[in-house]
Order: structure tokens, then sequence, then C-alpha cells
């Protein structure tokens, strides 16, 4: 067994309560019980005006949905650990403050489709929209194999099946930046309109909302 696989991780509720308890990161895993998880969406504010969104490719080593492309920087939250970004900065190579970062909502998500792994976790998710250029990223090698990059107006488009393909950026390092054609099925799949909902919520924080509404089913108040 592995070192994360060892990880103690908080217990909770599906209301987010915390149960008291805590288990292996394998033992959570194994039997199903509800845990936390940091989410970071990063928005790139380009030099032509435009808004971009990145996108994390799955690291093929992953056991769950290998090589796909997923939430910028994800990451489960060990037994009372309170550093919000660790893992955006360990995967990433970035630090944003507490107050760069914009908080949307906790999402609910229960998958047990594979029986040796039952994901049921609380996302806890965030906005991060900054001017950073592509290469100021330091991708951790054993996680993240790469990032792509998509308009706000691509990545909606695809999500909602207006494109079947759009145009991308792939980033591995400065001297691996290619142009890519993006698919849906690029995408770790979802059920909720977990996209939508966030490129929405970044749209509301581009036109100067304060806040973002409640998202219906999400909970509404941050849990760490």
């Amino acid at each position: 067994m592995s070192s994360t696989e060892d990880e103690l991780l908080q217990v909770y509720f599906p209301s987010g309560l915390p149960t008291g308890h805590a288990c292996t990161r394998s033992r959570i895993h194994e039997i199903g019980l509800w845990h936390l998880t940091l989410q970071f969406w990063i928005v790139r504010r380009s030099r032509d005006g435009s808004h971009r969104l990145l996108f994390q490719q799955r690291h093929l080593s992953q056991q769950a949905w290998p090589g796909k492309l997923d939430t910028t920087s994800a990451g489960h939250v060990r037994m009372g650990e309170t550093d919000l970004v660790r893992e955006l900065e360990e995967e990433l190579g970035v630090r944003p403050t507490t107050k760069d970062v914009s908080f949307v909502g906790v999402r609910r998500w229960d998958d047990a489709a594979d029986p040796n792994m039952i994901d049921r976790e609380l996302h806890q998710t965030y906005i991060w929209i900054n001017d950073l250029p592509l290469d100021t990223y330091r991708l951790q090698p054993d996680e993240v194999t790469a990032l792509v990059e998509l308009t706000l107006s691509d990545a909606e488009a695809l999500v909602t099946g207006k494109s079947q393909a759009v145009p991308g950026v792939r980033y591995e390092t400065a001297k691996a930046l290619r142009d890519v054609t993006i698919s849906k099925d690029m995408l770790v799949p979802v059920a909720d309109g977990f996209y939508l909902k966030v490129i929405d919520a970044v749209r509301r924080r581009i036109a100067g909302e304060s806040e973002t509404e409640t998202i219906h089913g999400w909970l509404p108040n941050p849990i760490l």
C-alpha cells in the first residue's frame, strides 16, 4: 500500500458535517465513505481579453479516469489539514492567496460505478481568475500529464453539445506547447451538469458579481 493510500481522511455525513471518525484513504474508497476534496478551476485572462478555462489531463497512473480532462487541480483533504491551496501548489507550482480564490459551493459526488473504488466526495469548489502565462505553471510529473486550455466560449459549446470538437492549447512545459482539438469524450464524464455550473459561476465572476448564486443541490458554505 502506498503512502498516499495510508493517509488519514476525515469522514463526513452527506450533509457536510463531520462524523468524528477518520479512515485511511484506501479504506474510505473501499467501503464508500463520504470525504472532502478541494477543487480549483483556474481561468486565465489572456492578452487578447479572452478568458480561458484550464483543464488538467489526469495522469495515466490514476485509478479513476486516467488520461481524461478534469478540474484544473483537485486533491483530498488530509485529517487536520487547514491549508486550502497545498494540493494546487504541489500539482501546478503556483500558490494563490485565499483572497485570490472565490468559493463556489460544495458539490456532492457519488460514484459507485467501480466496485473496487467507491468514490463519495464533497467537492469544495473554488475559482481562481488570474493573468499568469501558461509557462508559469510547473506540473508535478507523477500526478499531472498536462494542462489543456479552452476559451470559455469553446468550453461551454463543448459541454452543452453545441460543438462536437473545439480548438485548445496543450501545455506540459514551454517547450511542449501545441495546438490540439478537444472532443467531449476526452472529459471526465459527469451527469449533474458540473462543467456548465462552473462555467456559469465563472461568467458571473467576470461580470463583477461579488458572489455567485447558490447552485441547486450544492452545499452553500465551505466545510473547511
